[in-house]
């Protein structure tokens, strides 16, 4: 995974108030947390001290603190109290934990992740155009490489074969894309959808294949999503856990409304983001 760049990881609604929530994203081991303000923090799940997952511990009104020895950390993951030394004592600059810049939108839940963060950091880039729009998640477990995923999510030539009866319905074999365009800082437009083609409009192909995961009525919209997250190992060899894909679409009917999100302006980018937890989170 790419250093240095914003990863959505978890749903806002996952991180609740007042609890510590564990989970394993890009090849580590995370707590996500509350302040008495609602805002989220992130810390790598390790104690400086004894390094004992921060998890186990419990969450004062602005700090995190540690099962074992009572260390407090802020969501900075400085630590603010070590009491064997007492309450008002000074604590050493290099009892500090790894902590990684969190932002919120539309119920998604970002972290930056990489060390020393600009002081200018900037929000991830988001939609500008999702004003009317629903949105919500599924889950499916796939065994494969994450790069295998990302193929799949763009080979769109497979539809009217594999997925003939679900997504791939209407004969649509003749291809236009992937293409990409880049539109300058971090937004790319990525293009890929299927036509019936002239020669072929009568003709019929059958395929043997195995039933959708997702059903018929998911499965409509599946394949115009223009976000994924997945779920990968920490050695990134298999995707054990499930993939969750977001979709947006107009509720005006299920087999228009993925159309006219397809056909809407510039998407951003989103990165992947990882797990090796087997499915915990």
């Amino acid at each position: 995974m790419i250093r240095n760049q914003w990863y959505a990881v978890l749903e806002s609604r996952e991180v609740p108030g007042r609890r510590l929530v564990s989970a394993r994203r890009l090849g580590e081991d995370l707590v996500f947390f509350r302040s008495g303000d609602g805002k989220a923090g992130c810390l790598l799940d390790r104690c400086v001290h004894r390094g004992v997952r921060l998890s186990a511990g419990t969450l004062a009104e602005n700090t995190v603190r540690c099962p074992f020895h009572g260390l407090e950390y802020d969501a900075s993951g400085r630590v603010t109290v070590i009491p064997a030394n007492g309450y008002e004592s000074a604590v050493p600059e290099q009892f500090r934990a790894v902590s990684y810049p969190t932002h919120e939108v539309d119920g998604l839940l970002f972290i930056w992740w990489g060390l020393n963060p600009p002081p200018d950091l900037t929000p991830p880039e988001y939609y500008e155009n999702l004003g009317g729009m629903w949105h919500g998640t599924v889950r499916d477990p796939w065994h494969a490489h994450y790069s295998r995923v990302i193929e799949n999510q763009l080979d769109a030539a497979h539809l009217p074969f594999v997925h003939h009866n679900t997504i791939g319905r209407g004969n649509r074999t003749l291809v236009d894309g992937p293409a990409a365009e880049w539109r300058g800082g971090n937004r790319m437009r990525v293009y890929v959808a299927n036509r019936i083609d002239g020669p072929l409009r009568s003709r019929r192909w059958t395929t043997k294949t195995r039933s959708s995961t997702f059903g018929s009525t998911r499965s409509s919209f599946a394949c115009r999503c223009f976000a994924v997250w997945s779920q990968l190992s920490a050695a990134g060899s298999t995707l054990s856990s499930p993939i969750r894909i977001a979709a947006w679409w107009k509720p005006s009917g299920r087999s228009q409304a993925p159309r006219a999100v397809a056909r809407s302006s510039s998407r951003p980018i989103i990165p992947l983001w990882s797990t090796a937890d087997g499915g915990k989170r």
